[in-house]
């Protein structure tokens, strides 16, 4: 064949941190092409190709956009998946090949990963932290249930999801408020939980925990 692909590799892994990251497509090819197109596909037959990538020239490596990147890796759905690509060459009399086909795989969105608290005791501001998982926004939610039928939530960002640990200590007076949820009685048990999104804006959530408020 006159193409020949390098990378990614046959059935490389990508998690939603290479959303900020996007990989570089490579290829090789032989003299008389005069452009390529990158492809990708959930069908392995392209009978439809939601991306759909151009090369300047004869260049035969484009790192993808994000803007593209994230279409491919939302392509197979919030659970992941399987995408095949491939380059098409066009030749200087205008006729098209296409090289080998290959997969790559798209990680599910990921929940905050080991969630804790530092204290649960009322006279110690408590510090929350978890594993990012390369999610960008968490929504702590406080509940007097495991229903949440009273709440409090906290909303927390990160500048740079791909680093792995987040630790913030709750202030004074959000602590007083999950602490209001149960009367601000010790013995009494909150439950709580992590919802997160990532930057591909799928959500994920832990499952429900729960501490019991000491003096």
């Amino acid at each position: 064949m006159g193409l020949s692909l390098i990378t990614p590799l046959n059935g490389q892994t990508f998690t939603s941190c290479s959303y900020y990251d996007p990989p570089t497509f490579k290829w090789s090819a032989e003299d008389g092409f005069k452009g390529f197109e990158v492809q990708l596909s959930t069908d392995q037959s392209f009978n439809s190709i939601p991306v759909k990538v151009k090369c300047k020239g004869t260049l035969t490596e484009i790192v993808m956009k994000s803007s593209k990147w994230k279409k491919t890796l939302l392509m197979p759905g919030v659970s992941g998946g399987t995408v095949y690509w491939r380059v098409v060459g066009t030749r200087e009399d205008r006729t098209t090949e296409p090289s080998e086909l290959r997969s790559l795989i798209t990680e599910a969105v990921q929940s905050a990963g080991s969630p804790s608290m530092s204290s649960t005791s009322k006279n110690d501001l408590p510090a929350l932290s978890w594993q990012t998982s390369c999610n960008k926004k968490f929504k702590v939610w406080f509940g007097n249930d495991n229903s949440f039928t009273k709440k409090k939530t906290l909303t927390f960002n990160v500048a740079d999801p791909t680093e792995d640990a987040f630790t913030r200590e709750l202030t004074a007076s959000q602590w007083r408020a999950v602490r209001k949820l149960v009367g601000d009685a010790s013995g009494s048990t909150i439950y709580w939980k992590v919802e997160s999104w990532d930057g591909l804006n799928r959500r994920a959530q832990t499952e429900v925990m729960n501490f019991v408020l000491t003096d």
